[in-house]
């Protein structure tokens, strides 16, 4: 992994969201999949020194698609 996304806010992330927005201006690309890596992977240390996602919720507007819970 060269970088990673972190919320940047102090704790452990509780309640944060990551929105994706169709952008309309570039109507020829479509999104058919993204991929999630829980946790900061950048090293093993790192990796167990800080939180991962414990429950995922997937959303399309305001409807609940489904729901996640890693173990």
């Amino acid at each position: 992994m060269d970088t990673v996304w972190s919320e940047g806010v102090a704790g452990y992330g509780l309640g944060e969201t990551l929105t994706l927005t169709e952008n309309t201006e570039y109507k020829s690309l479509s999104i058919t999949h993204f991929e999630i890596i829980n946790g900061y992977v950048k090293s093993e240390k790192l990796w167990a020194d800080n939180s991962r996602v414990k429950q995922l919720d997937v959303y399309k507007s305001i409807i609940k698609l489904f729901f996640f819970v890693v173990s």
